[in-house]
């Protein structure tokens, strides 16, 4: 019960070794104790199923610690690479989950934690910092899909339509059919915030499935 307020609280259940609650209820000993139990194979199955369903629950703790030995980081890490291979950024929606079972959004979300607490070493700091479009603060995901999102409401003043072309670049260089590109995978992935579907929905023509178009810059 202390962990599920802990996690509807913080959106996560990372919960810090030496946590306590406001009533003096040691949660962060009790999270370490369930670890340790499930190590030595002495956890019932049903008590490890109801961990699992809290959000971003991993068995390794080691994941969301700071310094450079953990096992855990170097797997999240290299989740985002793929990530980016794919997906060609790492504007990950909080509740991504990969197709292994691998909650990479709770994982970015707990990196950004870490580093705003002065927690996060320099050398995992420097190796996020070097991926395409990563920021530490998440409002700045919101501000560049915004940015997309108003160089598209241009086209479609000017277009009468949402049908942009993927080839399609602005006059000062945006590249707003790859935008379009990547609005219509993450859907398609179940990756788009429901808000964003949303607004992309209400523009005059929007369809989620790309129709073959002829750029005017290639008649």
């Amino acid at each position: 019960e202390y962990l599920q307020e802990y996690a509807e609280s913080q959106g996560h259940v990372s919960v810090p070794f030496n946590h306590v609650a406001e009533d003096g209820y040691k949660l962060g000993k009790w999270m370490d104790n369930q670890q340790q139990l499930y190590k030595r194979g002495k956890l019932s199955a049903e008590m490890q199923k109801t961990l699992e369903q809290l959000p971003g629950w991993v068995w390794d703790i080691r994941m969301y610690g700071s310094g450079s030995r953990g096992r855990g980081w170097p797997k999240g890490f290299e989740h985002l690479q793929r990530y980016v291979d794919s997906e060609g950024h790492v504007s990950v929606p909080l509740n991504y989950v990969t197709e292994d079972g691998y909650n990479l959004g709770r994982w970015i979300y707990a990196q950004q934690n870490a580093y705003r607490k002065g927690k996060l070493s320099l050398e995992r700091q420097q190796a996020l910092e070097q991926l395409p479009g990563w920021a530490w603060k998440p409002k700045l995901d919101l501000q560049k899909w915004q940015e997309g999102f108003n160089r598209l409401h241009q086209f479609v003043e000017r277009e009468n339509n949402a049908n942009v072309p993927t080839n399609y670049v602005t006059e000062n260089g945006y590249y707003l059919g790859i935008w379009v590109r990547h609005q219509r995978l993450a859907y398609k992935k179940g990756n788009l915030y429901l808000e964003r579907q949303q607004a992309l929905e209400q523009l005059p023509g929007w369809v989620w499935k790309a129709r073959k178009t002829i750029n005017k810059n290639d008649e």
